[in-house]
């Protein structure tokens, strides 16, 4: 996979957008990658619940792996208050059936529910593990730790 040196931009068709050229694309190791903060299904504020919108924008990327920050992986008190609340945790709404594998790391757990981070892939997940990087125990986090196999270059 090429790799963009610091302050080069490339668009998904594969155009530096700062110089105007094509970029040299080796087709047999790219790897489509999308990270996006879900801000757990809300905008701003927590004015409207946009999780059905949001799975819409990241579908129409065909990444190959998709990393989420801020997932709910459950909310009861929203699920009660949001009519389009899907039934299934937001990583499997959103992973339906693009992305066959993923993985959750639960960070935060609460009364009516918890969130964390998850990883939506196209290629079997042989590991993850999910890390306890929180400094404070009122604010916790965690960086979730995943192994792809992703398919040999020549096939």
């Amino acid at each position: 996979m090429n790799s963009s040196s610091v302050g080069e931009t490339r668009r998904m068709d594969g155009v530096d957008s700062t110089t105007g050229r094509r970029m040299r694309d080796d087709a047999a190791h790219a790897l489509r990658v999308l990270t996006i903060n879900t801000h757990k299904g809300f905008t701003a504020f927590n004015r409207a619940f946009v999780l059905p919108e949001l799975r819409d924008a990241v579908r129409s990327t065909h990444a190959d792996l998709v990393f989420l920050q801020e997932v709910h992986g459950e909310h009861e008190g929203h699920a009660r208050r949001w009519s389009r609340w899907p039934e299934l945790p937001q990583y499997e709404f959103l992973a339906e059936s693009m992305w066959p594998q993923f993985a959750y790391g639960r960070n935060a757990v609460y009364q009516e529910g918890d969130h964390g981070n998850a990883l939506l892939s196209k290629y079997p997940i042989v590991e993850y593990e999910n890390i306890d990087v929180s400094v404070r125990r009122v604010e916790r986090r965690g960086i979730l730790y995943c192994r792809i196999r992703v398919p040999p270059a020549d096939r």
